[in-house]
């Protein structure tokens, strides 16, 4: 397996656990925001967890957009057809975007909860923050019904997950432009 293939894999399933991790704090937040409960060392740890698996994330994510994937390299080498194709930029673009904007939310809000003055207050702005994050990554998870769409649990093989026409030209032009070496930042 390809080091693109591995951090592609671990990226596609790391993303189900941030998912997971991420409506258990919601569930938890807004139950103690509701109660005004106090904010338990549970909260501390899951609340810390789950930053810990974004950054991760991100991370992997920056790996894959600067250095790795084929498709954001097509979609740098020519930006003005990228923003016609919808599978670039979809991830040439768009996906980083709100990946940026959800980590940004993840990381404020962590600060502000920590700042609060009361737990109930702590409880809320944690909610409030991770319940946002969660929203900005759903909607950029390239879900299966969409042109550019992805598996759902990928190397999982389907027959449902054909690649589109659009994904296969975008695939192509990438691995043209890939091979062309026409990347400023090589």
């Amino acid at each position: 397996m390809s080091v693109y293939a591995f951090t592609l894999l671990t990226h596609s399933y790391l993303r189900w656990l941030i998912v997971a991790v991420g409506l258990l704090l919601v569930v938890r937040t807004a139950l103690g925001w509701a109660r005004a409960a106090t904010w338990l060392e549970a909260d501390e740890r899951l609340h810390s967890i789950f930053v810990a698996l974004i950054d991760t994330q991100f991370t992997l994510g920056l790996v894959l957009y600067l250095f790795l994937s084929p498709i954001s390299h097509a979609f740098f080498a020519q930006p003005g057809i990228g923003m016609k194709q919808p599978m670039l930029r979809f991830f040439g673009m768009e996906h980083a975007v709100a990946m940026v904007l959800a980590v940004s939310i993840v990381h404020v809000g962590r600060v502000r909860s920590k700042k609060a003055a009361t737990p109930q207050l702590r409880q809320r702005r944690a909610c409030i923050s991770v319940l946002g994050a969660l929203l900005l990554i759903a909607l950029s998870i390239p879900w299966p019904f969409l042109p550019y769409g992805r598996p759902l649990l990928r190397g999982v093989s389907s027959s449902s997950h054909e690649p589109t026409p659009v994904a296969s030209r975008a695939s192509r032009a990438a691995s043209a432009a890939h091979s062309a070496g026409n990347f400023p930042w090589r």
